[in-house]
This record gives C-alpha cells, sequence and structure tokens, in this order.
C-alpha cells in the first residue's frame, strides 16, 4: 500500500497565479532535497519524488488511469 502526500491549490476557479506555484514548488522540491528530510522520510517508510506541478498532474492521469482498469477488471463496485 502507498500514499501520496502533495500540495494542492484550489480548482481552476480560484486559480492560483503560476508565480506563486512556482515559489511554492521550489520550496518544496528544496525542502524535499535537504539530507535530514529525505532521510527523515525514509525512516518513515517515504519516498520522495520531486517535481513540477505537471509532474505531478501526469502522475494523478496515469494512476486514475491504472486503477480504474484495476477496479474495471476486478469488477469493484462501491458497498
Amino acid at each position: 500500500m502507498h500514499s501520496r502526500l502533495a500540495r494542492c491549490s484550489p480548482s481552476r476557479q480560484l486559480l492560483v497565479p503560476a508565480e506563486i506555484v512556482d515559489r511554492f514548488n521550489k520550496a518544496i522540491n528544496a525542502g524535499l532535497a535537504d539530507p535530514t528530510m529525505k532521510a527523515r522520510l525514509a525512516d518513515l517508510g517515504g519516498t520522495v519524488l520531486p517535481g513540477s506541478p505537471a509532474d505531478f498532474g501526469r502522475l494523478i492521469v496515469d494512476e486514475t488511469k491504472k486503477w480504474a482498469k484495476v477496479i474495471t477488471f476486478a469488477d469493484i463496485k462501491p458497498e
């Protein structure tokens, strides 16, 4: 089992300016690059995956497609 932790902003209707998103992304990636932070996350069983907002968007799309196939194949239904 795995989970994701990400910083997301409100929907496109409340679009956050690109320069704010870029500042957050740079700061978060800098924190994730810190050896102490990386070690602590590894101690907790985490894997650091720094990247851009576009990278994360692609990850979400890819994971949604992958798990949709699993759910369909296994005929999983909500309870």
